[in-house]
């Protein structure tokens, strides 16, 4: 099951979110084998999507991260999306590693 972590992005401006996956125990999983995508929708169902950005240079130590350039986030035009992160391994075996809203901070000042 998916961890549930809702964002929040601010129309125009770029966005990066840092992830750290670790076990039940607080050691950090290698995830160098894997590799991962993620995509932002206005609805669950929608055809529509966004692409965020997935840096594994350093998942060797656990950590993904996630950004959204400035470009895509001025696409942002309503205030709810929806967003999940998927881990594929390196034998095809497919799992949803985080989901969740994201919220948008419409923006008045175009860049």
């Amino acid at each position: 099951m998916a961890a549930i972590a809702n964002i929040t992005i601010d129309q125009g401006a770029d966005f990066i979110y840092y992830i750290y996956v670790v076990d039940n125990s607080g050691n950090t999983i290698n995830l160098s084998t894997y590799t991962a995508n993620s995509l932002i929708r206005p609805s669950y169902t929608s055809n529509v999507y966004y692409v965020a950005n997935i840096n594994t240079t350093n998942s060797s130590n656990g950590q993904i991260i996630m950004t959204v350039n400035s470009a895509t986030t001025s696409q942002l035009t309503q205030t709810r999306y929806v967003y999940d992160l998927v881990l594929t391994s390196n034998t095809g075996i497919v799992s949803r590693l985080i989901e969740g809203y994201v919220n948008v901070n419409l923006g008045v000042t175009a860049t």
